[in-house]
């Protein structure tokens, strides 16, 4: 039981995520509308081979290069809270170089190593010659850019320590997002089927990025002076803690994009077109999920710091209920009615439809399981966190393996599926034995269950009377979303969405 005080703090801490995270859903579903944007823009504007030719070149690029952050991103996340919230302002700027210049050093070599094998890189992912030569060309653009990626993430996770969300959503969610749907639109209509002008237009908004990331943090912390401290003591620890997390890391980044590497080395380029359209509206139901999750990282960091478990245990449970209420409608419609999404994207992709079904019913789990890999980093089991990462991704690689050949587009996402489970199910047990963090409340059960009854079932009783039509997708979506908000309403003390919307409201008064 909280005493007064302890229960103040914890509202407290929910309006400040509250605040963030509005402004991060916000980015967050900006991003996810041009990213769609982007992707009609080259299915509907190139061929299939054309499209699986970006999709998988660019997949790999981005593996490479958020792979040679080593982990400073989540190093920035833990370290700057933490510093904060225990007095140590003068060692920010000590910190932050420390972090950046081994990120600049390894992206550097990594783009070099990468440029060098880019013939053996394209060789692995085109079957035939004129796919293997459309991919070398679209590496060889591509890699020089990989710093670029790597110091812009980790300049943009710096600002987030200091518990700014706005930079990073307008920077990264809308400006990159804006920049790599327009561009790509222009070099489509001024050079027609170009590959290379797609991916060249795709890849030169990360320069922004860095530029205007960097320029941000410079402001947030030119007040800062450094102070006399132990610098063996906070390189030390900071290794500790970054070495495992950068191989976690690439685990990580390896388990969300690899598949569409493995599918087409298997299946073709033309498969991984459609499932890369698959793994983006996927990516449309996780808006809510990761915009709440980068709020509650650095706050669980400072709870954690503090040992204040308590308020900790209120921080996770109710961010689960949100992470909920956002995603778990998205994912439902999206199971429902999954030919209609896809057909969208154009001729034959509408074929990956039982692919997205069963991915987006497993993410209902996923998502209900919580923050729990954030909570683990944030305690300093960074060592379980990659332990885990890496058998989800031996995991995903070996079932693609054994899967792709015979099942195709669903064989791969079987195969995530069962790499994701044990990528959530694990590290909420470690959570829960070394912190007695868990998810499970009411309101989450409500919640849930409010979402299937609204969506799913309404769905899939409107689908079987009218079919599977765009029309009868908005009719579910007037008929749930008016039932739904109504269900949100009766619990919205429990769910604490009265201080979700208290926190706006501070925000855009501040």
């Amino acid at each position: 039981m909280l005493t007064e005080e302890a229960d103040g703090k914890s509202i407290d801490d929910l309006r400040q995520i509250g605040g963030g995270s509005t402004q991060k859903i916000v980015g967050a579903v900006c991003n996810s509308i041009f990213s769609l944007l982007l992707i009609i823009i080259v299915t509907r504007g190139y061929s299939q081979q054309e499209a699986g030719t970006f999709f998988a070149a660019t997949t790999l690029f981005l593996l490479i290069g958020q792979a040679s952050e080593i982990g400073a991103d989540e190093a920035m996340l833990r370290y700057i809270p933490a510093f904060r919230a225990g007095g140590r302002k003068g060692d920010l700027h000590r910190l932050i170089r420390m972090i950046a210049v081994p990120v600049l050093i390894v992206s550097c070599l990594s783009a070099a190593i990468a440029f060098a094998s880019a013939p053996f890189l394209a060789h692995s992912l085109g079957s035939r010659g004129t796919e293997q030569a459309g991919i070398l060309a679209a590496l060889r653009i591509l890699l020089p850019f990989v710093p670029a990626i790597a110091l812009g993430e980790v300049v943009l996770a710096a600002t987030r320590g200091f518990q700014r969300m706005l930079p990073s959503a307008l920077i990264y969610d809308v400006g990159l997002a804006a920049l790599q749907a327009a561009l790509p639109l222009i070099a489509l209509l001024s050079f027609g089927g170009s590959v290379e002008a797609l991916v060249v237009a795709w890849v030169l908004p990360y320069l922004f990025v860095v530029g205007a990331g960097t320029f941000v943090l410079h402001r947030m912390t030119r007040g800062l002076r450094d102070e006399p401290s132990s610098n063996r003591e906070l390189v030390a620890g900071y290794w500790r803690f970054a070495t495992p997390r950068a191989a976690a890391r690439l685990a990580q980044y390896g388990l969300r994009r690899i598949d569409v590497i493995l599918v087409a080395s298997f299946a073709g380029i033309k498969d991984a077109a459609i499932y890369t359209a698959i793994t983006r509206l996927i990516t449309v139901g996780t808006v809510g999920v990761q915009a709440v999750q980068q709020v509650a990282q650095p706050k669980l960091a400072e709870l954690f710091y503090l040992e204040d478990h308590s308020r900790a245990l209120t921080v996770f449970q109710t961010s689960t209920v949100w992470l909920m209420a956002v995603s778990w409608p998205v994912f439902v419609v999206f199971a429902v009615y999954s030919p209609v999404l896809l057909d969208s994207f154009g001729h034959g992709y509408a074929r990956g439809g039982s692919a997205l079904a069963v991915l987006c019913a497993s993410q209902l789990l996923t998502v209900a399981t919580g923050p729990v890999d954030v909570a683990l980093v944030q305690m300093g089991r960074s060592s379980l966190s990659l332990f885990n990462q890496t058998v989800a991704l031996i995991i995903n690689i070996a079932l693609c393996a054994i899967l792709i050949p015979p099942y195709g587009l669903l064989g791969a996402a079987i195969a995530r599926i069962l790499a994701l489970q044990w990528n959530n199910l694990a590290p909420a047990l470690q959570v829960y034995r070394r912190a007695h963090l868990h998810p499970i409340s009411r309101t989450a059960f409500a919640i849930g269950g409010a979402a299937v009854l609204c969506f799913g079932a309404t769905g899939l009783a409107v689908r079987a009377t009218y079919g599977a039509t765009l029309s009868s997708l908005v009719e579910v979506l007037v008929i749930g979303a008016f039932a739904y908000f109504t269900v949100l309403v009766i619990f919205r003390r429990s769910a604490h969405f009265d201080v979700l919307i208290d926190g706006i409201l501070r925000r855009h008064r501040g």
